[in-house]
């Protein structure tokens, strides 16, 4: 096996945990069918039309999947605006993220607090930059994100007893990609092997991807997916320095959507529901074809599985 078909399946991997942190819809999201228009998971979409009265918890499922070996040890974690969804297989843990609140004001305040700051030292408010560390700027939003929900996760991981951990592998979409890159900076388990990304804004200025102390992801994307192109490029943030297309060919935008223009056409179709090329479901199936999975053209979860007198 080659070392690009190493990576594809490893991607795929990842891909699948970006998928189901989907599927974990807590009470806070329940209740919102404007919600469900345009967050881009068709499995999201799907358990809010339902109208339940409480959160689908997938929790119960997960514990159940784990006893018939064919989960491992898993956690799941949530703030206001972040899910993170862990599964621990060995010495290996697999962390996965996702965003909360689409049509509420609180996703789209992250998303545009787009003001480039250091890594914090001491916690926040900023007030110096942690000796060594990276010295370029990030998305204050995104970063802020990270920085709760790595706290999060590492109280988890010690109170579970996962200090074992050798190799942590990221993952997240949309905004739970730009949180996954940015995690790294303040998880405490582990040597952070690679980070996979699906359709993610940017989050750092051109130092922010020079410093070689680093792991910078593989975002993976779409020609037609909007969210990769902010913020803007004249607000000097930079694209991640390694994109690939879902086959695993390196990413180039086509000539027609080089325009400047382009951005607002991607933005229209997507938030107009005529395309779904930011849905976590079609980068997840590609990647699946890609790596030679069989079977990636059906569904993670059956549905079915999903409700909540089924998870009791």
């Amino acid at each position: 096996m080659t070392r690009e078909q190493q990576r594809d399946k490893l991607n795929y991997v990842c891909a699948m945990f970006a998928e189901l942190a989907y599927h974990h819809v807590p009470e806070a999201e329940i209740g919102s069918n404007k919600r469900a228009k345009i967050i881009s998971s068709e499995a999201y979409k799907q358990i809010l039309k339902r109208k339940m009265a409480s959160s689908v918890d997938i929790t119960p499922y997960v514990s159940r999947q784990r006893n018939e070996g064919e989960l491992p040890q898993s956690f799941i974690v949530t703030t206001e605006q972040v899910v993170a969804i862990g599964h621990v297989f060995g010495k290996r843990l697999f962390i996965a993220f996702r965003g909360t609140k689409f049509t509420l004001g609180a996703d789209w305040y992250t998303n545009f607090q787009a003001k480039k700051v250091p890594i914090p030292g001491g916690g926040f408010p900023w007030t110096k930059r942690i000796s060594g560390l990276n010295p370029g700027l990030f998305h204050r939003g995104f970063l802020i994100e990270a920085y709760r929900i790595s706290a999060l996760i590492n109280t988890e991981l010690t109170l579970r007893g996962f200090g074992h951990v050798e190799e942590v592998y990221l993952s997240g979409h949309s905004l739970g990609g730009a949180v996954a890159f940015l995690s790294q900076q303040f998880l405490r388990v582990g040597q952070v092997a690679r980070i996979f990304i699906y359709g993610a804004p940017r989050s750092s200025n051109v130092r922010g991807c020079i410093d070689k102390k680093f792991k910078y992801p593989i975002q993976v994307r779409h020609a037609g997916d909007p969210v990769p192109t902010v913020p803007p490029l004249t607000f000097r943030y930079v694209d991640y320095p390694l994109e690939l297309n879902t086959d695993g060919n390196h990413y180039r935008d086509p000539s027609f959507l080089e325009c400047p223009f382009t951005s607002i056409f991607r933005w229209l179709w997507c938030l107009c529901g005529l395309g779904k090329s930011h849905f976590m479901e079609i980068y997840r199936k590609e990647l699946g074809v890609t790596a030679g999975a069989v079977g990636a053209e059906l569904e993670l979860v059956p549905m079915k599985r999903l409700t909540n007198e089924q998870l009791k």
